[in-house]
C-alpha cells in the first residue's frame, strides 16, 4: 500500500514538472514584461510603480515571479521594497492563459505615510474606511507577506514590521511602535469583515518592561506589564474595544494583577472606557473593583476608579531602594497611613492641578511628629494639588495627640474637617467642626498645627467638653503635674461635665520647654462621683465645679452625698504649699450605719462598731479634716442623734429611739453621754465607750417577759412566759472576744412551762444569763431559780448543751407546741434523777438528745427506762426500748381520769416502728412488745400490735383519729392457744384453769386518745372460748360465784388489763367454755350468754353487769342430768365429775341439792355482795 502511495506522488511530481517546463517554454522572458507589469501595478494601485528587475524562478510549488527594488509612490505615502516574490497559481495561469498570482511576498522595505498637518491620524470614525481601502488595495494582490519593514506614520513609526495577508481572512502583523518617548512591541491580528459581520476585528498585544510611573517624589518608579486589546471597527461608529492589562511582577516586587477594560475611541484625542474588572497592585498600593472608567476629551480627563488601597509598611519596603522624598519617607515609616478608598474620581484639566474626589472607606494614621493618630475613619477626600480637606466620620475609632494628652481616646465617634496646605515652608493642618464623642464624652472644638520647616512648631487647642465617667482622665493634658494627674485619675469615678472648656497652647517637639505651655480648665459639673481617697467613699452630687489653674485643683460641691451621707456643702482644695495635702470642710447628715461603714472602709473605725455593735438611724455632724493624698485622714466629727437604733450582735433585737450626743475622733475612738432608748418598746438606758479596740456597755431596763422570749428566740407564747421584771446588763468587747451578762431577781416574771421551768410571778426566782464569745468558741451559762443549770457551746456543730436538774416533765416538754418543728444541729445532755411521764416518775440518770435538720435520736439510760428513739428524714420513727418499768395500775373499773391528749391531732405523729423488749406493769411482765404505726391525715393506726404475757401471744390493732373536733380510739385484741389459762389467776402465782386450747378477742372503741381509755366509756364486744380442760382451784362459794360472773365482775376488769384472778375449785373438768358479751354505756351484757359445758353438767349465765354502779342483774341455769337408779353415794363416789358439779352448786347455794336436774338461779345485787336466789320451777314455767 505504501509503495502505491509513493508511486502516485512521484507520478504527480513528474507531471507538474513537465507542465512547469511547458509553461516556462511557452512564456517569453518575464523581464520582457517588466514595463507591462509596472503599468499594471500603477493602474491597480493608483500609484507610480517602478521595478528594477523582474524574473521567474522555479520551485517545488510552482514558478514564482521575483521583483527587485520595487518602489510605489503616491503624494501622501510611498513604499520601497528590496525584494518582491510573486508565486503564480499554476493551474489558474494555465486555465487563464495569463499569469495568476497565488502569493505575494515583500522582503525588507520601508513605508512612508505622509499625514496632512493637524490630522496626522484619521479620526476613528474613519478607521473602518481606511481599513476597507487597505483591504481593497491588497485584495487583488492575493496572499501577501511583509518581512522586516519600517513604517513611518508622522511622529509614530513601526520598526521591524512583519506582516502576512491571508486573502479573504485577514492580516497578521508584528512590529515595535516607536515614538519620541516610548518604544512598544506590538502584535496585530486583523480580521476582514465577513458576510455576517460588517466590522473589522483587530487584536493588538504588547509586553512592556520598565514602564515609568510619574509620581511626585518617585521619579525612578517603573513597572512591567502585558496588554492585549480587541477592537471592533465599523464605518461611522466609534472604535470599540476590550483591553486586558496584566502585571508582570517579579518575585514580590512590581505590578501584579489583571484588569479588563471596555473602551471607545470617539476621536483622535477623545476616548471613554469602562472597567469590567480591575485588579492591579503594587506592594502597598492596590487598585481593584468592577465598574468605573474614564472620559478624555483632549483637554480634560475625568476618571473614576472603583477602589484604591494604600498600606504604608509594604509600600515603604517596595519604595525603599528608590530615592524617596524625606517627608514622604517619614510619613510612611512613622505615621504609617493605611487608606482604603472607593469611587475615586479624577477631574483634570491638563493645564491645571488635578482635582481628586474619593470616598474614604478606611483611613488610619499613627501619631508621630505632631501629626495626630486618627482612625479608623471614613468620609470624603478632596485634593487640589498639594492642598485639600478630609471631611471624616467614624464608628469606634482612636484620636490621639501624644504631645497634648497622655492617653489616646479610644472607641470614639469622630467627625469633622481636616484642611491642609503644603508649601515649601511646611505643612499647616487646621481642624474645624471637630467632634469627638462616645457614650462618655462629647468634645467639640478647633485645632491648629503649624508644622513649619524653619520655625518653631506650634499647637493651639480650644475645646468645649461635655463628658462623663471615665472620660475626664483622658482629657487631662500631659503637661499637668504628674501628682495632680494621678490624683484626678484616681479620684474621678463618674462625672457629667456640661459646657466645660479646655484652652491649651504650647510648642511642639521632643526637646522643647514644656513650662512655656499654657493650660486652663473649667469644668462645671451637673453630676459627679469623686473619690479623693482610695479607702473613703465617693462624693456624689449634681452641682459643682472643678477648676484648674497654676497646677492646683479647687473643688466646690453643693449638697453632695458622701457614701450615703448627705453633705450640705463641701469644699476641697490643694494646699498651695503642699500639693499632696487636701483640706476638707463640710457638714453632713445621714444614717449612722452608713457612717460606720465609711469609717470601716477607711480603716479608722473601732473594731467593735459595726461588727459587735451596729447602729441605725440619723446622725448630724460637723466635719473638719485634713487628708494627705494616699494617707489616713485626721480630724473629728461631733455627732447628735434623736432616733437611733443600736444592735449588739449577742442581742437578737435592737435598742431603738436612742437619743444623745457623741464625739468621734478619727483614729482614736467614740465617747457617748448617757443614751436613752427602747428595747422592744421597753425603756432602757446605757453608756457606750469605744477606745483602742475595747468596747464597754453598761445599762438597765424594765423588760416584759414576752419581749425577753423574743430576745433569746425561745419561741414561747405569752401564756407560757408572762409578766415583766427589772433587768441589768453589762457587755464588753476586747479585741476578738465579747461578754454579755443579764441578771434579774425574777420578781414579776411568771411561766406556765413544764417542770422545772414553772414559776409563780409573785415569787422570787433569780435568773443569771452569761454569753461569752471567744476565739475558742461561744459559750452559754444559765442559772434558773436555783434548781437548774444550762451550760454549753453555741458555735459548735452541733450546738452542745448540758442541762442539770433533779427532774424533767418529759411528756410536757415533748408536747409543748410552741417549741415548733424546726431543728438546728443540737446535742443536748440531760442529767436528771427522774423523768416524768405524766404523773409517773421514771428513774433515768442521763438522756442524750441529738438533733440535726434531717435526723434526731434520743438515748435513755436509767434503771426504769433504757433504749433509743430515732428518726432519719421522713422515715418512720424508730422506738427501740430495752426496758420500761411502770408502776402497778389501779382497778380497771376506776372512774376515768383526764385525757392529756384529748384535743391532740394524731395526724401530727409520724409513722413509727415500736419495740419494747421488756415491759413491766407492777409485777406483770410483758415481753417482745411491738407495734407498727402508720400516720395519715388526722389519724394514726397501729396496723400491727403484738406482745407476750405468760407465754401467751396477743395480737391486735389500734386506731386513733381526730375528726369534727374530737378524738376517737379503737382497739382490737386477739389471742388463742393452750396458754390462756395462765392469765386466769387467783393470785400472781397460780393459774385457776388449764385448757387444751382457747380463743380470746375484744373489740372496743372510746372517745378520746388511747391514754384516755376506760372500760366505763368504751363500746364494743368481748369473746372467750376454751376447749377441754379443768379448774385447778375452786376456792370458797363466793369465789365460785365469781367464776360464774367471770365476764361481769373482776373478770372483765382484770382481763381487759390482761390480769385474770378468778377462783375455782380444783379438779372440776369441762368440755368447753364459750362467752360473748357487749360493752356499752358502762354496762356489760352477755350476748347471748356465758356457758360452760362438762361431761355430766353445764352452766349457762345470761343478763348484764352495771360496771359503773357495780351491780349485777343475771340469771344462772345449772343442768346436771342424772339417772333415777344412780344413788347419791355413787354419784359422789363413782362419778366425780357430776359430784363436783353438785358440790359446786352446793357451795354456791350453801345447802344440799335434794333433787338433781336443771335448775335456774337469779343473781342480783352488788359485786361485793351478790344475792343469789333459786327460781322455782313453776315460776320458771310462768316466765316461759
Amino acid at each position: 500500500m505504501i509503495r502505491g502511495v509513493l508511486t502516485t506522488k512521484a507520478i504527480i511530481i513528474v507531471v507538474l514538472a513537465a507542465l512547469q517546463g511547458v509553461v516556462l517554454a511557452a512564456l517569453p522572458m518575464v523581464n520582457y514584461w517588466r514595463v507591462n507589469i509596472e503599468e499594471l501595478l500603477s493602474d491597480r494601485l493608483n500609484a507610480h510603480v517602478t521595478v528594477s528587475e523582474i524574473g521567474i524562478r522555479p520551485s517545488w510549488t510552482g514558478p514564482f515571479l521575483e521583483a527587485m527594488n520595487v518602489v510605489i509612490q503616491r503624494e501622501t505615502d510611498s513604499l520601497e521594497v528590496r525584494r518582491v516574490q510573486i508565486l503564480l497559481d499554476l493551474p489558474a495561469t494555465i486555465a487563464a492563459l495569463e499569469p495568476v498570482i497565488g502569493e505575494f511576498i515583500l522582503d525588507e522595505g520601508e513605508i512612508i505615510q505622509r499625514l496632512s498637518g493637524g490630522s496626522e491620524i484619521p479620526d476613528p470614525f474613519a478607521w473602518a474606511q481606511l481599513l476597507s481601502r487597505i483591504h481593497k488595495a491588497i485584495k487583488t494582490v492575493g496572499a501577501l507577506k511583509l518581512q522586516n519593514f519600517d513604517v513611518l506614520l508622522g511622529d509614530v513609526s513601526l520598526k521591524q514590521l512583519s506582516l502576512e495577508i491571508a486573502p479573504g481572512l485577514g492580516v497578521l502583523a508584528k512590529a515595535r511602535v516607536v515614538t519620541e518617548d516610548v518604544s512598544i512591541p506590538l502584535e496585530v491580528d486583523w480580521r476582514y469583515p465577513s458576510t455576517g459581520q460588517q466590522s473589522h476585528e483587530l487584536r493588538m498585544h504588547t509586553r512592556l518592561q520598565n514602564v515609568p510611573i510619574s509620581l511626585d517624589g518617585l521619579d525612578e518608579l517603573s513597572v512591567a506589564l502585558e496588554a492585549t486589546s480587541w477592537l471592533t471597527i465599523r464605518d461611522g461608529y466609534p472604535v470599540e474595544g476590550i483591553a486586558r492589562i496584566t502585571g508582570l511582577a517579579q518575585s514580590d516586587q512590581g505590578l501584579s494583577g489583571d484588569s479588563r477594560v471596555r473602551f471607545e475611541l470617539t476621536g483622535l484625542s477623545t476616548a471613554r472606557a469602562f472597567f469590567e474588572s480591575l485588579e492591579l497592585q503594587l506592594p502597598g498600593l492596590k487598585v481593584t473593583g468592577a465598574g468605573g472608567g474614564f472620559h478624555f476629551d483632549g483637554e480634560r480627563l475625568i476618571a473614576q476608579v472603583p477602589s484604591v488601597d494604600l498600606m504604608a509598611e509594604p509600600l515603604r519596603a517596595f519604595l525603599k531602594p528608590l530615592d524617596l522624598d524625606p517627608q514622604l519617607e517619614r510619613i510612611l515609616s512613622l505615621n504609617k497611613p493605611e487608606l482604603r478608598t472607593s469611587k475615586v474620581r479624577l477631574d483634570w484639566h491638563l493645564d491645571e492641578d488635578p482635582l481628586i474626589y474619593a470616598d474614604v472607606d478606611y483611613l488610619e494614621i499613627q501619631a508621630a511628629h505632631s501629626i495626630p493618630q486618627v482612625g479608623p475613619v471614613s468620609g470624603k477626600l478632596f485634593l487640589h494639588g498639594s492642598s485639600g480637606w478630609l471631611h471624616f466620620n467614624s464608628g469606634p475609632a482612636i484620636f490621639s495627640l501624644p504631645e497634648v494628652f497622655h492617653e489616646p481616646w479610644r472607641d470614639q465617634s469622630l467627625t469633622g474637617v481636616l484642611a491642609f496646605n503644603k508649601t515649601n515652608e511646611g505643612l499647616v493642618i487646621m481642624g474645624h467642626e471637630l467632634k469627638i464623642q462616645d457614650n462618655l464624652q462629647n468634645v467639640t472644638g478647633a485645632l491648629l498645627l503649624d508644622l513649619s520647616r524653619d520655625r518653631e512648631q506650634q499647637i493651639q487647642l480650644e475645646m468645649t467638653v461635655d463628658a462623663s465617667t471615665g472620660a475626664l482622665p483622658r482629657l487631662l493634658p500631659s503637661v499637668l503635674d504628674s501628682e495632680v494627674a494621678a490624683f484626678l485619675n484616681r479620684s474621678i469615678e463618674q462625672v457629667a461635665v456640661e459646657n466645660g472648656r479646655i484652652s491649651y497652647s504650647a510648642p511642639l517637639g521632643a526637646n522643647v520647654d514644656q513650662t512655656r505651655s499654657a493650660l486652663a480648665m473649667h469644668f462645671p459639673l451637673k453630676s459627679y462621683r469623686f473619690k479623693p481617697l482610695a479607702d473613703w467613699p465617693t462624693f456624689i452630687g449634681r452641682a459643682g465645679v472643678v477648676d484648674f489653674a497654676n497646677s492646683r485643683v479647687h473643688i466646690d460641691f453643693q449638697e453632695p452625698e458622701f457614701g450615703g451621707l448627705c453633705v450640705n456643702r463641701v469644699v476641697a482644695w490643694q494646699n498651695p504649699e503642699n500639693s499632696s495635702l487636701i483640706n476638707i470642710r463640710g457638714d453632713l447628715s445621714g444614717e449612722a450605719s452608713t457612717a460606720l461603714q465609711i469609717l470601716d472602709a477607711a480603716g479608722v473605725k473601732p473594731d467593735a462598731l459595726g461588727s459587735d455593735i451596729s447602729v441605725e438611724g440619723t446622725l448630724k455632724g460637723d466635719v473638719r479634716l485634713e487628708i494627705p493624698i494616699g494617707q489616713r485622714p485626721e480630724g473629728s466629727v461631733w455627732m447628735e442623734t434623736q432616733d437611733l437604733s443600736v444592735t449588739w450582735k449577742d442581742l437578737s433585737e435592737p435598742i431603738t429611739q436612742v437619743k444623745g450626743h457623741a464625739e468621734y475622733r478619727l483614729n482614736k475612738g467614740l465617747y457617748t453621754d448617757v443614751l436613752t432608748g427602747r428595747l422592744l418598746g421597753d425603756p432602757v438606758e446605757a453608756r457606750i465607750t469605744v477606745v483602742d479596740g475595747n468596747t464597754d456597755v453598761t445599762g438597765k431596763g424594765h423588760i416584759r417577759s414576752v419581749n425577753f422570749s423574743k430576745l433569746l428566740r425561745l419561741r414561747l407564747t405569752e401564756k407560757q412566759l408572762f409578766g415583766s421584771g427589772d433587768w441589768s446588763f453589762t457587755a464588753g468587747v476586747r479585741h476578738d472576744s465579747s461578754v454579755l451578762s443579764l441578771e434579774t431577781d425574777g420578781a414579776g416574771i411568771g411561766t406556765a412551762l413544764p417542770y422545772p421551768l414553772d414559776k409563780d410571778p409573785n415569787k422570787i426566782g433569780r435568773i443569771n444569763i452569761n454569753l461569752s464569745n471567744k476565739p475558742s468558741g461561744t459559750s452559754l451559762a444559765v442559772e434558773l431559780f436555783g434548781t437548774t443549770e444550762i451550760r454549753g457551746t453555741l458555735d459548735t456543730a452541733p450546738i452542745a448543751l448540758e442541762v442539770i436538774t433533779p427532774r424533767i416533765d418529759l411528756i410536757g416538754w415533748a408536747a409543748l407546741s410552741s417549741m415548733g418543728s424546726d431543728r438546728d444541729n443540737l446535742s443536748l445532755l440531760l442529767r436528771t434523777e427522774q423523768l416524768l411521764l405524766g404523773d409517773t416518775p421514771l428513774a433515768v440518770s442521763e438522756t442524750a438528745i441529738n438533733l440535726t435538720p434531717r435526723e434526731f435520736n434520743v438515748s435513755f439510760n436509767g434503771t426504769e427506762l433504757a433504749g433509743l428513739v430515732s428518726r432519719v428524714g421522713d422515715a418512720p420513727l424508730s422506738i427501740d426500748l430495752e426496758r420500761l418499768v411502770l408502776p402497778e395500775g389501779g382497778s380497771l373499773l376506776d372512774p376515768p381520769g383526764e385525757d392529756p391528749l384529748l384535743d391532740y391531732d394524731p395526724g401530727q405523729l409520724p409513722a413509727a416502728n415500736i419495740r419494747v423488749s421488756t415491759l413491766l406493769r407492777g409485777d406483770i411482765r410483758y415481753q417482745d412488745f411491738s407495734a407498727v404505726l402508720v400516720s395519715g391525715e388526722s389519724r394514726v393506726d397501729a396496723t400491727t400490735l403484738e406482745f407476750d404475757r405468760e407465754g401467751q401471744r396477743f395480737q391486735g390493732e389500734l386506731a386513733w383519729a381526730y375528726q369534727d373536733g374530737q378524738g376517737q380510739s379503737a382497739l382490737l385484741l386477739r389471742a388463742q392457744g393452750d396458754q390462756l389459762g395462765n392469765i386466769l389467776r387467783i393470785n400472781e402465782d397460780d393459774p385457776i384453769l388449764e385448757a387444751e386450747n382457747g380463743r380470746f378477742m375484744s373489740n372496743l372503741s372510746w372517745q378520746g386518745s388511747p391514754m384516755g381509755f376506760s372500760v366505763l366509756r368504751s363500746r364494743g364486744s368481748v369473746e372467750l372460748s376454751l376447749g377441754k380442760g379443768r379448774f385447778l382451784d375452786l376456792g370458797n362459794s363466793a369465789e365460785v360465784l365469781r367464776l360464774f360472773g367471770i365476764l361481769n365482775i373482776d373478770t372483765i376488769t382484770r382481763r381487759l388489763r390482761l390480769d385474770f384472778l378468778d377462783i375455782v375449785q380444783p379438779g372440776v373438768s369441762f368440755d368447753g367454755v364459750d362467752a360473748k358479751a357487749k360493752i356499752a354505756n358502762g354496762a356489760l351484757i352477755f350476748d347471748p350468754e356465758f356457758a360452760m359445758r362438762g361431761p355430766s353438767a353445764s352452766f349457762r349465765l345470761t343478763g348484764s353487769a352495771d360496771l359503773i354502779n357495780e351491780e349485777l342483774k343475771q340469771r344462772l341455769e345449772v343442768d346436771i342430768p342424772l339417772t333415777n337408779n344412780l344413788p347419791l353415794a355413787s354419784v359422789l363416789l363413782g362419778a366425780p365429775q357430776v359430784g363436783g358439779a353438785i358440790y359446786l352448786v352446793e357451795k354456791a347455794l350453801g345447802t344440799k341439792i335434794i333433787k338433781v336436774g336443771k335448775t335456774d338461779y337469779r343473781i342480783e345485787g352488788s359485786f361485793d355482795d351478790p344475792q343469789v336466789s333459786l327460781i322455782p320451777p313453776f315460776a320458771k314455767q310462768r316466765t316461759k
